[in-house]
């Protein structure tokens, strides 16, 4: 199955929402009637959490473009309440890793999220239990802020999704 489980919440790139389980599924189809007509168009992840009955629709307007594009947006809808509450969050400091994950090997840039998560393995900088800042990097390395200082730490940057080693100065 195509998608990403992190911490109880499952994600996938709306592409791919045919692929879901129908637990998964019918939780994305009953959040996605109390969207507005706008809302319906604002987002490519969809994050779903079965546990807590909460799906997220999340806006990444980069998500093609950039290697670790940033979430504009969360339309955020609990299902555990009655009326489910809808909870909208401005984004700008969340980045997402390995986003191979969130799409089929069909997906048009598919290979190139591949190339990019095994560049950044070779070099070290997805070793989650890494400590930084006196924190397992795996907890934290979805800040845009942590992670641009890691890639100075490590002296590589990324255009794109081309990862660059730079010069010996932080």
């Amino acid at each position: 199955m195509v998608g990403k489980s992190v911490a109880g919440d499952f994600y996938v790139h709306r592409n791919c929402i045919d692929g879901l389980e129908d637990e998964l599924r019918n939780l994305y189809e009953v959040s996605r009637l109390i969207l507005t007509p706008v809302q319906k168009d604002q987002w490519n992840l969809v994050k779903i959490n079965l546990r807590k009955k909460r799906v997220s629709f999340l806006h990444y307007p980069q998500f093609d473009l950039k290697g670790h594009p940033e979430l504009k947006q969360s339309i955020s809808i609990n299902l555990s309440v009655s009326p489910p509450t809808v909870r909208v969050i401005k984004g700008g400091w969340q980045i997402l890793h390995r986003k191979e994950l969130f799409v089929d090997k069909d997906y048009k840039y598919y290979l190139k999220f591949v190339e990019l998560t095994k560049k950044e393995e070779e070099l070290g900088l997805l070793n989650k239990n890494t400590l930084f800042k006196g924190k397992k990097f795996g907890t934290i390395m979805g800040r845009k802020m942590v992670w641009e200082e890691w890639l100075r730490f490590n002296r590589v940057t990324i255009k794109d999704h081309k990862v660059v080693k730079t010069a010996n100065n932080p």
